[in-house]
Formats: structure tokens, sequence, C-alpha cells
């Protein structure tokens, strides 16, 4: 300001408010650049911050606050017009005060890191050099007395996409002085190419049922207002193909599309289905894309080119230059979830965008979760109900195997076998589930009554073939397990490893696929596996979750779950209903084709009153008693909770700095519970702790946080904290 005092202007009146990437909640007041016009919200500015310089994002203008301290400067800004909209900087403010995390992050998980670190925000491709209208009708036989010309015009005419700077210097080595002399005289020109993407496999259209119908006509007709409906299809009742559908009518109509999936896995599959025809432009949008392909896929979105977008979380924050509607598949999936960071949950985050929008959003499950569905009770959310399966399926049949009458020998039972082997006789495949990877969940050591322990956790180390070591799923810790073994260590309980082995020994002359984090580990691999396994090349195959989440082989018949039981015990608060979401949605991998299927599901505990339950009654039915059960009991989603967590290598650390955090949440018409140990109370070398916050009502809990966090938290040496909003559940 004192160069422009000196210049003898007037200081604006007006500042940048700019969201800078640190752990600050608030965003940071700048004056515009010394030179050219005030960048507008949404673009990228290098701002000085402390003795650095940071890329930001434009939030607004606003009155520059009188009688306080001189602002910095914006040194300059990175983009001419607005990188992002007006709709996504509502969105990252939206979120950033819902889930009370700091504007500046939550504005860099709207970003690809190559946008963070400054790269262009305008599409652009590989430069190709094609020829104009003049061109095509001119005949390269009139440029005999220049043979380059002459050549390079033949090149172009036979390549009506271009060709590259590489490919004409093919032709000629230095075509250059040529290509400009075609430029010249509007021959020739060149022009930005972007590659498309690979064309879908669109697979035939089908015919759909009445209720399918039904859907889409409903659907159909909301397109252009808001309204949030549940899309609630049994397994295989082909909610894809009313996605599809939809899909066609708004592009036929124009406009852009957001789809959301809870796991990488499920995209491929996605994006091959959802392909009205093969001229669809489709992006991409997660975290296994290169950050070439995020930027580009970024870009696509914003500038209109794509007029698809499927992604996983991260992708609700995408810029659209037309967006009309938002799918979010598989909505009760707990990966929708952030779960480290910024907490955020993609579906919610969904919601609020297409609500203030008024887009359209679409939530399909099979198996909805308790908060979708008292939205639906309430009659906030419409509800369209595939009740049957597409086609000819039929739903599987459900049996039992007591494990105290037929006790399974590495996880497998006597009935579960014959029924394998009467699968495969039949030229069908099987599949098995069970949540558990490695070969052995623990080693018990005798002589000394007790497991083998992670000493960075409070966990059993799993045993792992077959490089006979033992690891730590939470923090990495390894070790091997030679010596334990020769002390007479035994293998209690069975993984995917494990069974896998079974299987080979008892079935040789079948190929056997298994399916984990230890097994899927590149990028890619777990598509082309799910391709093989469709192919038929493999006749079994045994996995965790991975398996159960929307994936459709025609040729199995047959589902096993092998051991489920210990998360009927289970103390956190969603275990009954992932449980019972589980099961349904490992059960729907049976018989989606013509061919009947069968589900059996091992248990020593079949008198369980959750499985008799699930078994006997349908999951709505199951749901609205367990919707009951959380009223009666003020638990979400009735109830409004937030955690705060704390860590430290000493557990008195973590506790004192929540016993003063408590101190200061007190009162508000919020309850605070804890300090207490978190479920698991240690790990990767940090004691963990919590305070539960509940209150009866939002505007409580948001009252309780705002009043804690304006008088800034308690400070802890060395603590590590967080606050979570909404937790799926206390871990």
């Amino acid at each position: 300001s004192t160069a422009w005092r000196a210049a003898g202007l007037t200081v604006p009146e007006f500042c940048l408010r700019v969201a800078v990437g640190v752990p600050v909640r608030h965003a940071y007041d700048y004056l515009p650049p010394e030179r050219g016009a005030p960048p507008p919200p949404g673009c990228r500015v290098l701002v000085p911050f402390g003795r650095q310089s940071r890329i930001g994002l434009v939030l607004e203008h606003r009155e520059a606050p009188a009688g306080g301290p001189e602002l910095k400067r914006v040194r300059r800004a990175l983009d001419e017009a607005p990188a992002v909209g007006e709709d996504v900087l509502d969105l990252v403010c939206w979120a950033a005060g819902y889930y009370r995390h700091p504007v500046g992050l939550v504005a860099e998980a709207a970003l690809p890191a190559r946008l963070r670190r400054g790269e262009s925000a305008s599409l652009a491709g590989t430069t190709r050099w094609r020829l104009t209208a003049a061109g095509r009708a001119e005949a390269p036989e009139a440029h005999r007395r220049a043979p380059v010309r002459r050549r390079l015009l033949e090149a172009l005419g036979a390549a009506p996409e271009g060709l590259e700077p590489a490919d004409l210097c093919a032709v000629h080595p230095d075509p250059h002085a040529q290509l400009r002399w075609l430029r010249q005289h509007g021959l020739a020109e060149p022009a930005q190419f972007l590659p498309p993407p690979a064309p879908p496999r669109v697979p035939p259209d089908v015919a759909h049922n009445p209720a399918q119908r039904a859907a889409i006509d409903a659907l159909r007709a909301g397109l252009g207002a808001y309204r949030c409906t549940l899309l609630h299809g049994v397994t295989g009742s082909g909610k894809t193909e009313v996605y599809r559908a939809v899909l066609a009518a708004l592009r036929a109509d124009g406009g852009q599309a957001l789809v959301l999936a809870p796991e990488i896995g499920l995209v491929p599959q996605l994006r091959d289905r959802l392909a009205a025809d093969a001229g669809a432009r489709i992006a991409v949008y997660h975290s296994e894309c290169t950050a070439r392909e995020q930027h580009l896929a970024w870009l696509q979105a914003q500038s209109g080119a794509a007029d698809l977008v499927i992604g996983t979380r991260s992708a609700v924050f995408l810029p659209f230059a037309d967006l009309r509607l938002i799918i979010v598949d598989e909505e009760h999936d707990g990966s929708l979830r952030q779960q480290e960071g910024f907490r955020y949950h993609a579906r919610d985050v969904a919601v609020y965008r297409a609500w203030k929008g008024g887009l359209p959003v679409i939530l399909g499950a099979a198996t909805p979760s308790i908060e979708t569905w008292r939205n639906v009770r309430s009659g906030k959310y419409a509800r369209l109900r595939l009740p049957d399966r597409a086609g000819a399926a039929e739903p599987p049949a459900v049996e039992l195997i007591d494990t105290g009458r037929h006790p399974a020998e590495d996880g497998l039972s006597a009935p579960l076998l014959a029924a394998l082997r009467q699968t495969l006789d039949r030229g069908e495949q099987a599949m098995l589930f069970l949540n558990r990877r490695g070969y052995a969940p623990a080693l018990y050591l005798p002589g000394e009554e007790t497991a083998l322990a992670c000493p960075h956790c409070l966990t059993c180390l799993v045993y792992h073939r077959p490089r006979e070591q033992t690891l730590c799923h939470h923090c990495g810790f390894r070790q091997p397990a030679a010596e334990a073994l020769e002390r007479g260590a035994v293998l209690l309980g069975q993984g995917t490893q494990r069974v896998e082995d079974r299987l080979q020994a008892e079935f040789p002359d079948c190929a056997v696929l298994r399916l984990d984090r230890d097994r899927i580990r590149r990028r890619g691999e777990l598509e082309r596996s799910l391709e093989r396994l469709r192919r038929g090349d493999y006749q079994l195959v045994v996995g965790t979750q991975m398996l159960c989440k929307g994936h459709d082989f025609p040729n199995v018949t047959l589902v096993g779950i092998v051991h489920i039981d210990a998360q009927l015990f289970s103390p956190r608060l969603r275990a009954p209903e992932e449980l019972a979401q589980v099961l349904v949605q490992v059960s729907g991998r049976a018989g989606r084709d013509v061919k009947p299927g069968r589900v059996l599901l091992q248990t020593a505990l079949p008198r369980h009153p959750l499985l008799r339950r699930l078994l006997e009654g349908s999951y709505e039915d199951w749901l609205e008693r367990l919707l009951e059960e959380r009223r009666e009991l003020a638990l979400p989603p009735f109830g409004y909770w937030a955690l705060v967590r704390a860590q430290h290598e000493e557990y008195r650390r973590a506790e004192e700095f929540l016993l003063r955090a408590r101190a200061q949440l007190r009162g508000g018409g919020t309850a605070v519970l804890g300090p207490a140990p978190a479920l698991m109370a240690k790990r990767a070398g940090l004691w963990r702790a919590q305070l539960l916050l509940k209150a009866e009502s939002r505007p409580a809990l948001e009252r309780c946080l705002d009043g804690w966090l304006s008088r800034g938290a308690p400070g802890g040496r060395g603590v590590q904290w967080s606050l979570e909003v909404d937790p799926l559940d206390i871990a």
C-alpha cells in the first residue's frame, strides 16, 4: 500500500480471501497483485506465506479489514479465468465448515497434484498439424515444384485427425518452413489434440422389466431439478442398466454426469456398462490414476470435454462445465468415507452439492445404509424399488452349515467341499468369501500361553506364506516365523492363503484365484483378474470384501461364506449393519444368470438372533428393527456424534490432552464421554485415546465444537489430534 500512496493512488478497499493449504481453520487476506486485474474467486494465486511462497485458492473478494496489520500482496495469479466455479468454491467452504476442517486443506483435496504444483488449468493436448477445408480441396500435384510441400500435403491428407511434429519429421527432416507456408496460405493449421478415452465395451441393449421401466421413467422425469432418490434393488436387479438408460437420456439432452463408486475395482465395470454408445466421452478419476491422468480427467470435466466422469470419493469435488446428474453407487459402502486427514463422507457431500445446484442425485444400493433408510422413511428422500432380479435369474437359496456338527478343516467343512465338487462337475464356478488375509490370524506359543504380538500395536501378528513370516496388518511390522514354528507354535484360525492351499489340494485340476491385498498389488491387476474370472480361466475364487461389491460373474452359482462369527460379537456400533450388508452382498454374487444359485454359510452359531432375522426375513425388515433400536437409544442417525482423537507415544500425554479438551467442551446441550482408550489402544507405536461428543440436535453439537475451536485446541506437546464429525464408528 505504501507504493500505491507514493504514486498518488487510492489504496484498494477490498482484499482477496485466499485458502492456503496449512492446518489452520481460517483463510487469509491478501491485497491484489501490483499489476493486472485482481484474480476473481476460483483462481489459483501465488502468495507469500512466512518465508515461503505457497499456492492458494481465491475464495472471495471482500472489504479490507480496517485498523489491522498491513496486508501482504498476492505475488501473481496463476489463472486468467477461474479454475473452479462458484459451485465448487461453495462446496469447499461448506465441507470445511460442516466437518470442522481447515479450509485450505479442503481446497487442496479438491485439486489434483499437478494443479497444486501450479501447472496449467487450461485444457491442452498434443499439438497436431491438420489440413484446413481449403487444404483438403487442394491437389498435392499442384505443388510439383515444391516436393517437400507436396509430400506434406499428401501425408496430412491421409491423416484426417492430423499428424504430430515427430510424424512430419519422418516425411522430411525439417518441415517447419513448409508448414509455416501452408499455415500462411490457409492450407494447414496446428491444433490441440486430446487423446480419446479407450472405447468402452458396451453391452448389448437389454429388455427392461416393468420395475426397471418404471424407475427409468421416474428418474428421467426428475432430470432438471433437485431430488434425492434411493434406487433400492436386490442384488442382480439391474440397477446399472437403470443408470445407463437415464444417462443416455441425459446425454441426448446435453449436460454432464458424475458417478461415484466406493472402490477403484468397480470403476472399470461401471465405465464399460454405463456408456450410452461407443462415442460417449468418459473420464476416470481415482487415486490409482497417474498424476497426468488425474490432471487430464479434471480438465476434461472442467471444460465439458467429458460427458461422464466415473471416480471414487475425491471426484465429488471435480469442477464441471454443465453438471446435470450425480449417481452414488453402493451408497452404503464405508469406503465412501475418508478415514484419514480430511474426514468426509462422499455420499453426503454429493447430496449437498446436488441440493445446492438443483440437480437430481441417485443413491443406488441393494443394502441401504441406516442413514439413507431413515431419510426415506421420513420422506426426505424418494425411493424406487427393484424387487426382482433382472432377466430369468432367481434369488439364491441360502443354507447354514453348523460347524459344531461339521468341523471345518483349514476353513472348509465336508458339506461345503461336497458342494464345491458338485459345482465344478457341472462346469460352473464357485466363490468363497473370507475377510481375513494371510494364512493364519495368529501363532500361539503353548509354552508362553500367548500369541505372537506386534511390538508396536496391541494386535496379533498374522502368519503369511510362502515367505514364512509374520506381519502386522496395521503398521506393517514383519519378522520371520521360522523360530516360532521350531518352538512348536500353533497356527490358529484361517486366512485366504490357507483356504487357497486347501482348495488346490482338494481340486488339483482346477485353477484357483485368490483376491486380496496381498495378491493384488500392481495397478490394473484387479481388473485383469476379474476379467479372467468372467472368461472362465478360473473355476474357484477365494477372496476378501473386494469380491462382494457390485461385480457380476454369470457362471458363479455357488458362494461359500467361510467364517463370520467374530463379527457377531464385535463391540463396534456399525458391526451388525456391516455384517448384514456383507451377507446380502456376497450372497448376491451367486446365480446372477439363468442358472440357479446357492449360498452356504458356515457358522458355529446357527441360532444367533441376527442370522435368524436375516435368513427368515428381508433386509428391509431387519433394517426397520435396527432403526427402531437406534431411535430408542438415541444413537445415530437419531443422535449426533463427533469424535476427538489423540495419540502419543505415552498414553498419559494423550489422555491429558483430552482431559483439557473435555473441560472446554462441557455444556451447550452436548454430553462428553471419556477420555477412554480407542478400541485398538495402540497402533504403530502410538497410544490412542478419544472423546465422544453426543448431542440430541445438530445445532447443539455445532455450537459446542465452534466454541472449543474458536478458543483454540488445548496445547499438547507432541500430541497428534483430530476431529471427526459424524464418525462411522468408534474405533
